[in-house]
């Protein structure tokens, strides 16, 4: 894929599930945290001049549907903690997913994004539908380009990458109950975790020169 081609991708991307409000650091885009009570308000990715990215937003209630019914609503099944964190749960969605052109290679990366307030058991649960819910609705993305643009994007994806995003926390005693306390190492598999240090204003900024070694490419 070359440099023109993801950008008509991008063209053809309605407004309302683009992030295009861009801050004053040039090829910058600001992610907002949806939850009120979370410390970490909002990240503002940047990334350099000749880098080849853009950045969607899923609204749940316009870019999402319930297609599965819950685990405990399925007749004769007794939901277990698995079940519960690997649950078939479309409606729901990550807080962005940043499309990143690797320019050498002609393919492109997909980062899924999250933001929680600790690594708890319950918040990593929930994290595990966002990611699985928003690269399914990715690929569907890519279906519908193909069938009106007759161009399969698929062989262009070259992986899907989970982040997870959340306050680094310095006491020794609060990381060990907070961070760990729930947590099954397989419940971890595949997701990138990313302490993040959090500014009195909640916003934290993440350099284009920090950009580079902060992505998997």
């Amino acid at each position: 894929m070359t440099a023109k081609e993801f950008q008509e991708i991008e063209r053809a991307i309605h407004e309302d599930l683009k992030i295009t409000h861009r801050g004053k650091r040039g090829n910058c885009f600001v992610v907002h945290e949806k939850q009120e009570q979370s410390s970490i308000k909002q990240i503002n990715f940047c990334f350099g001049g000749n880098d080849s990215v853009f950045i969607l937003k899923q609204d749940e209630n316009k870019h999402t549907i319930k297609f599965f019914k819950k685990a405990n609503e399925k007749k004769h099944h007794k939901p277990t903690n698995e079940s519960c964190a690997a649950e078939q749960t479309t409606d729901c969605c990550c807080d962005s997913i940043i499309f990143k052109l690797n320019q050498k290679e002609g393919d492109v990366s997909v980062y899924l994004c999250e933001i929680k307030s600790s690594r708890h058991k319950e918040h990593l649960q929930k994290a595990q539908r966002q990611f699985k819910a928003s690269e399914c609705f990715v690929k569907y993305f890519i279906e519908c380009y193909k069938s009106y643009y007759q161009k399969d994007l698929s062989n262009s994806i070259r992986n899907f990458y989970y982040y997870y995003f959340y306050p680094k926390i310095t006491d020794s005693s609060i990381f060990k109950k907070s961070e760990t306390q729930g947590n099954n190492p397989q419940d971890t598999v595949n997701i990138i975790f990313k302490p993040l240090e959090i500014p009195s204003d909640g916003c934290v900024t993440i350099s284009a020169k920090q950009m580079r070694d902060f992505l998997i490419p």
